[in-house]
Parts: structure tokens; C-alpha cells; sequence
């Protein structure tokens, strides 16, 4: 028998994206939600994939609960944090969908409050002791406002 993919509210979303840690789902225009990587009747190597995805999810779900307390304005939100999972804002695109060659050029002056956006939650979580493991132009989200401000996704973050 084959492995199949689990996924919850299956009848109320749509896959944004799979990442190393789970599955990113689109709840509403709004909202996501992102979960461990389930598979039903799992390979004993798929075993050992979904174990990791737990404990990543485990740890970003720590992390969220953590800036839940102490949030900013550059880093996603969590909108609850459950067993199963992560609800999140949904965001426009990342950094590198925005950067691609066909894209229109972006104004200098954007491109200056983006680097100054990250510097400052970058800042920020260093001042909590967390690190981000990987930083980088499609792990960075824009907001859906014209793209005016960026926000650090909370996947990667260590103490």
C-alpha cells in the first residue's frame, strides 16, 4: 500500500507550500496554516521524516507562543497556536517571487525600509537569544499592502 499525505481541514484549504519541517495550507485570503508533514501507512524512511517534522514544528510552535509575548512588526504573526499545528496571517509572496527578472524594478528607496525592516527584527530576536537558521530572499514574506514592509517567517528560529 502506498503513502498518502494527511492533511487536515482537507476540505476547507488548498496547499500553499511543503517545507523541510510541514505543510503549509491556505485557510482563507487571510490565514494559513502550517503543520508536520503526516503520512498515512509511512515507508519506515518516511517514519523518520515525519519524526522530524514533529520536532521542528514542536520548536517553531515554542517559538511562536514566545513571540506571541513579544511580538514586531517584522516578524509573522502566530494566530493560534494548536496540537496540531500553526495558524498564521497569509502573507502577499516572498522576498525572491518579488525579485525575479520579469517582476517590475523596485524603488531604491523600498528596497532601503526592507534592509532597514530586517535589520530591525533581526535585532530584535538576538535580543531574546534566537537565532535564524536561514535567512534568505524566499524565506523573507511581504505583506500584502504593495509590498511595503517584510516579515521574517518564525521556521528556522533556534536559541
Amino acid at each position: 500500500m502506498e503513502a498518502t499525505l494527511i492533511t487536515p481541514f482537507n476540505s476547507y484549504c488548498t496547499h500553499v507550500g511543503f517545507g523541510a519541517a510541514g505543510q503549509v495550507l491556505a485557510i482563507s485570503e487571510n490565514t494559513v496554516f502550517k503543520g508536520p508533514i503526516l503520512l498515512d501507512n509511512p515507508a519506515p524512511s518516511q517514519r523518520e521524516i515525519m519524526e522530524d517534522a514533529m520536532k521542528s514544528i514542536e520548536n517553531e510552535k515554542t517559538m511562536h507562543r514566545m513571540l506571541q509575548r513579544h511580538a514586531h512588526p517584522n516578524i509573522v504573526h502566530s494566530i493560534s497556536v494548536l496540537p496540531e499545528g500553526i495558524f498564521l496571517e497569509r502573507l502577499g509572496m516572498s522576498l525572491a517571487e518579488r525579485l525575479t527578472p520579469t517582476a517590475l524594478p523596485v524603488d531604491p528607496g523600498l528596497e532601503v525600509r526592507w534592509i532597514q525592516q530586517l535589520v530591525s527584527a533581526v535585532e530584535w530576536l538576538e535580543g531574546l537569544g534566537i537565532a535564524h537558521g536561514d535567512l534568505r530572499p524566499s524565506n523573507i514574506l511581504l505583506d500584502n499592502s504593495l509590498w511595503q514592509t517584510v516579515q521574517v517567517p518564525q521556521a528556522y528560529l533556534a536559541y
